[in-house]
């Protein structure tokens, strides 16, 4: 009877430990889903070129224009994604042409924006090998790049250009802040959630 109380009291203690455990740490472990899939690199060279990736073009647009105005970035590049139904019609903008109207917004120069519009990407896979074949191209003796996307398609796209680079440049991953409480704005938390999706597929397809 005695080693029945003895476990019965052991099992309250351990279901209180763990619960109140579950809530003094509740905030460090709904961080731990976005923090694996964010990927920041440390800056430590100024002067770099800039890569802007398509989607999100605000909070994107935002960073980079930061990092240029601390001179991080001296050149910015950018490419065209595939043109939607609005847009071949003419009654909306496309992804680069939000990007480009909002460096403008922002006031970043022109001459120091690169925006290849002839492209129609459909995947960051391909704007990762036209974006680094025009920086080869345009700037042989780079051996840095600045990528800028958003927070939580960050370590996905670090991967996915280091993956097709076959030129031996440094990729610095710099994306926009993740947001404090992600968990509770719906559109980072679908964001999360697909992140993680596109992870797989990308895994098994490439």
């Amino acid at each position: 009877m005695k080693k029945k109380i003895i476990k019965l009291n052991f099992s309250i203690f351990f279901v209180f430990f763990i619960f109140t455990s579950l809530f003094l740490f509740r905030n460090d472990l709904l961080q731990l889903p976005a923090k694996l899939i964010e990927k920041r690199s440390a800056l430590s060279e100024k002067g770099q070129v800039g890569i802007i990736l398509m989607g999100g073009f605000y909070d994107r647009s935002v960073q980079m224009a930061k990092l240029y105005k601390k001179k991080w970035v001296k050149k910015i590049i950018y490419a065209e994604a595939e043109i939607g139904k609005a847009e071949a019609l003419g009654i909306g903008l496309s992804q680069g042409q939000m990007v480009d109207k909002m460096l403008d917004h922002l006031e970043v120069p022109k001459e120091d924006r690169i925006f290849i519009q002839k492209t129609r990407n459909t995947s960051t896979f391909d704007e990762a090998k036209v974006l680094l074949l025009a920086i080869k191209e345009r700037f042989p003796n780079a051996k840095k790049v600045i990528l800028v996307t958003s927070w939580y398609h960050s370590s996905r796209a670090e991967w996915i250009f280091k993956k097709v680079n076959s030129f031996g440049i440094e990729i610095i991953s710099v994306p926009n802040e993740m947001p404090k409480n992600w968990w509770e704005k719906e559109a980072a938390f679908l964001s999360v959630f697909n992140e993680y999706l596109k992870w797989v597929y990308y895994l098994l397809n490439y």
